[in-house]
C-alpha cells in the first residue's frame, strides 16, 4: 500500500501541468505528497494546494546560455538535495520521484534510497535533444554525448523511468537504456481544468468571414510561432478577419512581437504573456483553430505536444507540424498537417481548414477519437498503478 511520495522538480508549482496532474492523482488516492520546487517572487515558502504540499526553494529561472543553466541547475540541486534529505530523515517515504530537467535530480533521493524508498525518474523531455535544438549543437558533439551518458547513468540509478511518448522511449532504448525499466505516461490534459466541448460547423458551413487562431505554450524558436505569424501575413487578404491569441513567454517572444509589427499584424495578434493554466481554456474556447507550428529538429521530431490533446478535448481542430512523434499516435486524417518549418505550407493548411468546413469537422472527429483513448483518466490510472506496484514490490504493469 503506497502512503507517501516525495517529488523534486526544477519548475514552478503548481504551475507545471505534469507535476500538478501526477501529484494530485496520488493525493486523490489518499497518498501524502510533498513537492520540492522553485519559488517565484511573492510565493509562499510552503503551501498546500489540492492536497499536495509544495516546498519551494529560493531559486528562480533565468534565461541564458549553457553556463547559466549549469549554475541554476547546480544551485537548485544542492538545495533540493538538502531539503529532500531533511524530509527523508523526518519520515519514511515509499517513493522518491525526480522530474527532469536535469536528469541528475534523481540523486537528490539518496537518503530516501537508504531508508528503503523506491526511486522514479520522470523524463518530461530528453535532455540531449533539447540541447541540440536550443543551442544548435551537433548530435555527435562532446556535450551531447556527455548528456546522453548522464541520462543513462541517471536512469540506471532509478527503479523506474517514466517518459511521455513512444518516440521518447524509443530514443532512450536506442541509447542503450533497458526497455524493461521504461513506461509511458502521456501528457493528457487535466479534465477538471480543460472542459470537454464539441464543435460543429455553423449553419452556413463556415466561420462567417473570420478565423481566430490560438497558440499557447513556450515561445522559443523551435516552437515556430514566427512561422505562424508569417503564415498569417500570407492569408490577410484571403481571410480579412484572421486573428490570433498568443499565451506564453520565452526567449523568442520579443522577436515575435517585433515581427508582427513589421508585418503590420500588431492589431491582429494579441500577446497575453504567460497565463495561469486555469485561464488557458477560456482562450481555447474563444478560438476556432489550434496551432502547433513546430519547426523540425531532433526534439520536435520526437515530441508529442500536449496542446494537441488540449485542443481536441475542447473541440477545436488542430493544425500541427507532421512529425514522427505525432504520427506515432495520429494518422493521416486525424489532424490538419503541414510540413515542419514551412510557413507556406502552414498557410495552406490554415486556408484549407477555413475553406472546407466539412473536411475539418471530419478530421476533428477522428482526432477526438484518438484523444479519447488517451484521456487523463486512463493515463492517471496507469500512473497510480505503476506507483502502487513499485511501492509494494510487485511486477510493474506491462509497457504499451
Amino acid at each position: 500500500m503506497i502512503s507517501s511520495v516525495c517529488m523534486v522538480v526544477h519548475s514552478y508549482c503548481p504551475d507545471d501541468p505534469r507535476i500538478r496532474r501526477e501529484a494530485e492523482a496520488l493525493a486523490d488516492h489518499g497518498v501524502d505528497v510533498d513537492v520540492i520546487c522553485l519559488r517565484k517572487e511573492g510565493e509562499k515558502r510552503r503551501e498546500e494546494v489540492n492536497g499536495v504540499r509544495y516546498i519551494r526553494m529560493p531559486v528562480r529561472r533565468r534565461r541564458g546560455g549553457i553556463a547559466r543553466y549549469l549554475f541554476e541547475y547546480t544551485a537548485f540541486s544542492l538545495l533540493a538535495f538538502c531539503a529532500a534529505s531533511y524530509l527523508a530523515a523526518r519520515r519514511r517515504y515509499d517513493i522518491f520521484q525526480a522530474h527532469n530537467m536535469p536528469d541528475t535530480l534523481v540523486f537528490c533521493g539518496l537518503v530516501h534510497r537508504l531508508r528503503g524508498a523506491k526511486i522514479v525518474l520522470d523524463l518530461h523531455d530528453l535532455v540531449p535533444e533539447v540541447y541540440i535544438a536550443k543551442f544548435d549543437l551537433r548530435e555527435d558533439s562532446p556535450l551531447i554525448r556527455f548528456l546522453a551518458a548522464v541520462e543513462a547513468f541517471s536512469v540506471a540509478a532509478a527503479d523506474l523511468a517514466i517518459t511521455t511518448s513512444i518516440a521518447f522511449r524509443n530514443a532512450m532504448i536506442e541509447r542503450g537504456i533497458d526497455a524493461a525499466k521504461i513506461r509511458i505516461v502521456l501528457n493528457s490534459p487535466d479534465e477538471s481544468i480543460f472542459p470537454e466541448e464539441s464543435a460543429g460547423v455553423s449553419d452556413d458551413g463556415g466561420w462567417n468571414g473570420s478565423l481566430r487562431l490560438i497558440y499557447h505554450g513556450t515561445v522559443v524558436r523551435r516552437s515556430g510561432l514566427d512561422l505562424a505569424i508569417r503564415a498569417m501575413a500570407r492569408l490577410r487578404e484571403r481571410i480579412p478577419g484572421l486573428s490570433m491569441d498568443v499565451c506564453g513567454d520565452g526567449d523568442a517572444l520579443e522577436e515575435c512581437r517585433a515581427l508582427a509589427g513589421r508585418l503590420g499584424l500588431s492589431s491582429s495578434i494579441r500577446f497575453h504573456g504567460q497565463r495561469p493554466l486555469e485561464e488557458i481554456p477560456r482562450f481555447v474556447r474563444e478560438a476556432d483553430l489550434g496551432l502547433v507550428p513546430n519547426r523540425k529538429n531532433p526534439f520536435t521530431e520526437k515530441n508529442l505536444p500536449t496542446r494537441i490533446f488540449e485542443y481536441l478535448r475542447m473541440g477545436k481542430p488542430v493544425v500541427t507540424a507532421r512529425t514522427p512523434g505525432v504520427e506515432d499516435y495520429f494518422g493521416a486524417g486525424d489532424l490538419l498537417y503541414f510540413r515542419p518549418g514551412s510557413e507556406e505550407d502552414l498557410a495552406r493548411a490554415i486556408a484549407e481548414a477555413y475553406d472546407h468546413p466539412d473536411r475539418r469537422q471530419a478530421v476533428l472527429e477522428r482526432g477526438a477519437r484518438i484523444y479519447d483513448r488517451h484521456r487523463w483518466e486512463h493515463e492517471k490510472a496507469r500512473f497510480v498503478s505503476l506507483f502502487a506496484a513499485l511501492a509494494e514490490g510487485e511486477e510493474l504493469p506491462p509497457a504499451d
